[in-house]
């Protein structure tokens, strides 16, 4: 009730948007559960054009569209430190991972460490509402800095297997907005990506799945 109440006067009396440390993780068994593993990007109810906020837009590839295509993905204007790509699910979403694509010019089978512009670490922010974030930190309390080069057997679904990076969260991420800041990057800042999760809703259904064996839910 307390965290509740602390949550409403933050909302109702600060306009601006700002960052706190709120809860909004969901426990899981393991990693990578397979019942929580649906691409979220690419449906027929996401609407790129009206759900994907980026920070700059390159005067030829800067296409916000791009973040959610394939084979040209978006890049950024300029080389700099401030760069992101902020999604709205439109809807609260449990966010299982993450798969994110660098651009190699005319060489598209290149390995991956041999893309030319390529997002090399980012950090990760996520919201229920587009105001209040939480920040996925390190245990040093910083934001944390994931690597871009890690893979997944299980959602490497893009021909071009070596092309793609995959980052797991665990625990689960409950969200409707998810925010990438771009730290580190070969070339030039770009990318194309997609978010695996499942419906808020999949939780209460198949709460079995997501609860570790042996801890209860302790009354409020």
């Amino acid at each position: 009730m307390r965290a509740f109440a602390h949550f409403f006067f933050l909302f109702l009396f600060n306009p601006s948007p700002h960052v706190i440390d709120a809860e909004f993780w969901i426990p899981m068994i393991k990693k990578d559960t397979p019942y929580c593993m649906k691409p979220l990007l690419r449906g027929e109810d996401f609407d790129p054009r009206q759900q994907i906020q980026v920070s700059s837009e390159h005067y030829l590839f800067g296409d916000p569209l791009r973040v959610v295509n394939e084979s040209v993905p978006w890049c950024v204007k300029d080389r700099t430190f401030k760069e992101w790509v902020q999604v709205d699910l439109g809807a609260m979403k449990l966010i299982s991972g993450v798969l994110i694509e660098g651009w190699n010019w005319r060489e598209s089978r290149s390995a991956q460490s041999e893309w030319k512009w390529r997002v090399t670490h980012y950090s990760v922010e996520f919201s229920p509402d587009g105001r209040l974030w939480t920040v996925i930190k390190d245990e040093h309390g910083n934001p944390r800095h994931f690597h871009s080069n890690r893979e997944h057997k299980s959602v490497r679904k893009n021909y071009y297997k070596a092309r793609v990076g995959y980052q797991s969260f665990d625990p689960l991420l409950h969200a409707r907005f998810f925010r990438m800041k771009l730290h580190a990057w070969r070339g030039r800042q770009c990318l194309s990506l997609e978010l695996y999760g499942c419906e808020s809703g999949w939780a209460i259904k198949n709460k079995q799945l997501i609860e570790p064996k042996g801890v209860k839910n302790k009354g409020k």
